[in-house]
C-alpha cells in the first residue's frame, strides 16, 4: 500500500530511477497520491518527468476536471522540474 509520505520520500531522494514509478502513481485513485506524485516528479525533474506532468494537466482538461488551484500546482511542479 502506497502512502503520501512514501511518495514524498521518493521526491526528496530525487533519484531519476523513481520517475517511472511516480508516473504510474499519477494515475492512482487517490487524489492525494496523484498530487504528491506530481510534486515528487517536479522535484526530480528531467524531460520524462516534465512530459508526465504536462500529460496529467492535459488529461485533466480533456476530462473536464480542470480545477484552477490544482492546475496551478501542476504547472508549478512542471516549472520546478524544468529548472
Amino acid at each position: 500500500y502506497i502512502t503520501g509520505p512514501i511518495v514524498e520520500a521518493l521526491g526528496q531522494i530525487a533519484d531519476p530511477k523513481f520517475v517511472d514509478v511516480l508516473i504510474g502513481l499519477t494515475r492512482a485513485r487517490s487524489s492525494n497520491i496523484k498530487n504528491v506524485s506530481i510534486e515528487a516528479l517536479g522535484k526530480i525533474g528531467g524531460d520524462k518527468a516534465v512530459n508526465a506532468i504536462w500529460q496529467v494537466l492535459d488529461q485533466k482538461i480533456k476530462d473536464g476536471n480542470f480545477v484552477a488551484h490544482e492546475s496551478l500546482e501542476i504547472i508549478a511542479a512542471a516549472s520546478k522540474a524544468m529548472g
